[in-house]
């Protein structure tokens, strides 16, 4: 079945984020005695901001509630944010030209809440590419659950089958296969270590060529069809 429109995650894929989180993580645990390591971050990459302080705090075995870790948390990372920026990741724009120029239906569907991707996101103009944003407060189910693309897809009108899902993460790519759409794994840089064997293709960047033969060979205007 050919593809009629491309998912986007936001962090890490479209925002050059995830150094960010990181420098936040570790600040937060220092706070506590605590350390952000490797293999705590790769557990909650891609997960809404709720499960990831709740892994937190089992993970340190930590005295405090979620909800106060919310809240430090948002401040430390919006320190970071105002003071260092947020840069796009490279390839951005290329791949959403291509995608445009045949007719390609986009979206971005988001671990984050809404004033994150306001403080983030909106900064860079991007809204106006995409049809919609999905965010975590819309869906019961963060990934690995596929409730954010499957709603995705209700949006689109399409079958979750006709949607290539476009993430760093490996929760993400779950959420992604969960949903039965092609999972496409982005790997760059801050993506070392990890694994995608769920996923159906993996690339570099988003210019990574083998990306737009992929997409070539198997969305709908390719085929001749495309209205």
């Amino acid at each position: 079945m050919p593809y009629r429109a491309v998912a986007f995650d936001m962090d890490g894929l479209i925002l050059n984020t995830e150094v960010l989180y990181d420098q936040a993580g570790w600040e937060l645990m220092r706070k506590y005695g605590k350390t952000y390591p490797p293999e705590l971050r790769q557990k909650i990459m891609g997960r809404p901001p709720h499960e990831c302080f709740i892994e937190m705090i089992r993970w340190n075995a930590l005295d405090v509630t979620p909800e106060q870790l919310a809240v430090e948390s948002h401040n430390i990372y919006l320190r970071i944010v105002r003071e260092q920026g947020v840069e796009l990741m490279p390839g951005l724009h290329s791949l959403l030209d291509w995608l445009e120029s045949h007719g390609i239906r986009k979206c971005v569907c988001t671990s984050s809440v809404g004033p994150l991707v306001s403080e983030t996101f909106d900064p860079h103009g991007l809204r106006p590419r995409f049809e919609f944003v999905l965010t975590s407060e819309e869906i019961t189910h963060g990934k690995p659950h596929p409730d954010i693309y499957l709603l995705a897809a209700q949006r689109l009108g399409i079958l979750p089958t006709e949607m290539v899902v476009l993430e760093d993460s490996r929760n993400g790519c779950h959420a992604a296969k969960a949903a039965h759409a092609t999972a496409v794994a982005v790997a760059a840089a801050h993506c070392a270590g990890i694994t995608y064997e769920m996923a159906d293709f993996q690339v570099k960047s988003l210019d990574d060529p083998q990306l737009f033969e992929f997409l070539a060979c198997h969305t709908l205007f390719d085929r001749g069809d495309l209205a």
